[in-house]
């Protein structure tokens, strides 16, 4: 009965485990994301400023 328990108990942490990489992953995606959105805004800013001083 004691094995069962601590089997189970086992693989609920390598479950949680797994789902810790998971959001881990995820949060990585999401500030790459986030850094590439802001770094091709501010260039699209700077081109649209160029294009709008120059006329």
């Amino acid at each position: 009965m004691s094995s069962i328990a601590l089997h189970l108990l086992q693989s609920i942490a390598q479950i949680q485990e797994a789902e810790f990489h998971l959001l881990q992953s995820a949060l990585i995606f999401v500030l790459v994301a986030a850094i590439l959105v802001t770094s091709i805004a501010s260039s699209l800013g700077i081109v649209f400023l160029t294009i709008a001083l120059m006329r």
